[in-house]
């Protein structure tokens, strides 16, 4: 039995000692990990430099201060929109993108896959009554929504009752 145990260790630190050597821990700096895929070494730069300008403009005051950090966040910002845009479309726009590639694209831009939340509704008021159910609450939400077009359109109804189609052909043709 200890011989097992001892061969056990023994091969478990082989494996355990190829696998750190093959695949190292890198460390990612919080920053370099909320960088958007558009986002270059020169966008950054810029952003500091525009950061630097309205720091320079908060502690002065100074109007030329003012039109200098305005007019440079202006033109980043502007840049900033240009290099986004020219990302996506390079990501959605290629010939090469297959259906599979496409719809992958897609989720990962839109978060498909994260976990939604679910929120459970533990009791609902409607028509004057407390719902606690789960089967009354799911009927008392379909209800509403499927009669709060006519409810709207009686009440319409009962609030313009002088109105007619030509009074409201009027404010059209201004």
């Amino acid at each position: 039995m200890n011989v097992m145990y001892i061969k056990h260790n023994k091969s478990d630190s082989v494996v355990t000692t190829a696998f750190y050597k093959s695949f190292p821990m890198k460390r990612i700096s919080r920053n370099k990990a909320k960088d958007k895929p558009w986002v270059t070494n020169a966008l950054k730069k810029s952003s500091r430099i525009k950061n630097a300008l309205y720091k320079k403009w908060v502690k002065t005051r100074s109007s030329n201060d003012e039109i200098r950090y305005k007019r440079y966040r202006n033109i980043y910002k502007k840049v900033a929109t240009e290099a986004e845009n020219s990302y996506y479309n390079e990501l959605f726009y290629k010939r090469t993108n297959s259906v599979k590639q496409l719809w992958k694209n897609l989720n990962t831009l839109s978060c498909f896959n994260q976990k939604k939340y679910k929120k459970n509704i533990s009791k609902l008021h409607y028509n004057n009554k407390e719902l606690t159910e789960q089967t009354d609450i799911c009927n008392g939400f379909s209800n509403y929504f499927s009669t709060v077009g006519q409810t709207l359109l009686d009440q319409l109804n009962s609030t313009n009752t002088a109105t007619t189609t030509q009074d409201f052909r009027v404010f059209c043709d201004k």
